[in-house]
């Protein structure tokens, strides 16, 4: 019953995580369905009688692989959308394609597929944060949006730290950056 709760409490996460990251057709397709066909095994399974290992171990693999799935569905929708700005090279593309394959091929998502994965998540971490910013596109768009900011203009201090200047029409104020008190704005910003 204990490994009953923590895969539904799992598969919860998931379908939130899912279902606030991606697109309708994707979410139903590679996320609810197979997360549904757990439920109905994990249901179909009498409450009174424990899971063998291997059950166990085939359950956390594919929610593990579904998990994966969402973060490179999210990334892929997030770069298509940024599409015009910025291009892949082709060891990003064939990165991107690999992390693809992983998560989508057919048999069980092994520890060396994880491991895999996540070897390229790593080595594609630049892909996943708006150029220059160190903030991903949908942080950028939330902080946009908590601000209430109808334009503006993102700016990075000498030192890394992300800023925005709204009302830009010719920049003639100077400030510090909050983060480590380097010059930042004025008028060549």
């Amino acid at each position: 019953m204990t490994n009953t709760l923590s895969f539904l409490n799992e598969i919860d996460k998931l379908l939130i995580d899912g279902r606030k990251k991606l697109q309708m057709n994707i979410f139903d397709d590679l996320v609810s369905l197979p997360l549904n066909h757990i439920v109905k095994y994990l249901f179909a399974h009498p409450p009174y009688r424990n899971f063998a290992e291997q059950q166990i171990n085939d359950i956390e693999a594919e929610l593990l692989r579904i998990n994966r799935l969402i973060f490179i569905e999210t990334l892929l929708h997030s770069l298509k959308q940024q599409a015009s700005t910025q291009k892949l090279n082709p060891a990003d593309q064939e990165g991107l394609d690999s992390m693809k394959y992983l998560v989508k091929k057919a048999g069980p998502f092994t520890l060396l597929d994880k491991q895999k994965f996540d070897s390229l998540v790593k080595k594609l971490e630049h892909l996943n944060n708006l150029s220059g910013l160190g903030i991903t596109e949908r942080e950028r768009v939330s902080i946009v949006a908590a601000l209430n900011l109808a334009k503006g203009h993102w700016y990075v201090c000498p030192k890394g730290h992300p800023y925005v200047i709204t009302e830009c029409g010719g920049a003639n104020q100077e400030s510090r950056c909050p983060e480590c008190g380097e010059k930042i704005g004025g008028q060549n910003h």
